[in-house]
């Protein structure tokens, strides 16, 4: 459900922020970790580190990664950095 409702959404702004490019490995879809956030956050799961956590324990959170869990670093820097755009996104989903 949650996966759907973001699907539906313009997310293009959570989008703008990504990093492209550069050295290392490709980054996490914007749209699956703000799903992520917003299934944790509706859980009441606001910690980055038990969202990675979960993220390999729990049945839902594990769908929403599709297999390609982010640690808790990507998670924060991801909260971090999307704030803004993420606001009125969240207020979309509710």
């Amino acid at each position: 459900l949650v996966i759907r409702a973001v699907a539906g959404l313009d997310t293009s702004g959570v989008h703008a922020q990504r990093r492209i490019g550069g050295p290392g490995r490709a980054g996490y879809d914007p749209d699956m970790l703000l799903t992520l956030l917003i299934w944790a956050w509706a859980q009441g799961v606001r910690s980055s580190r038990v969202i990675e956590r979960m993220c390999l324990r729990d049945v839902a959170f594990r769908i929403i990664c599709a297999g390609n869990e982010p640690d808790h670093v990507t998670i924060a820097r991801f909260r971090a950095q999307t704030a803004g755009a993420c606001e009125g996104l969240f207020a979309q989903v509710l």
